[in-house]
């Protein structure tokens, strides 16, 4: 369950980080089809998270603490509203 919350979750912020890279701003609204739903979500600059380093342990936790202390609640909280 939580692998699965998790597999979710680093779609989304890679996708947040795609449009983020394409139309970059403060905050933004997207939405995309997920499953068999629409899936609304707002996402602020602080995901814009870039990534470029040769893949590692100590790039991959670099990533982890980057995004864990980013504003990802309300991605969260719109999944829990997807999910019910």
């Amino acid at each position: 369950m939580k692998r699965a919350v998790f597999h979710i979750l680093f779609k989304v912020i890679a996708i947040a980080g795609l449009a983020f890279s394409i139309q970059p701003s403060q905050a933004q609204n997207y939405s995309f089809e997920f499953y068999d739903g629409t899936f609304n979500f707002n996402a602020d600059s602080s995901l814009r998270i870039n990534f470029d380093a040769e893949l590692s342990n100590q790039s991959v936790n670099k990533f982890y603490d980057q995004v864990n202390s980013s504003n990802y609640k309300p991605i969260i909280n719109s999944l829990i509203n997807y999910k019910e």
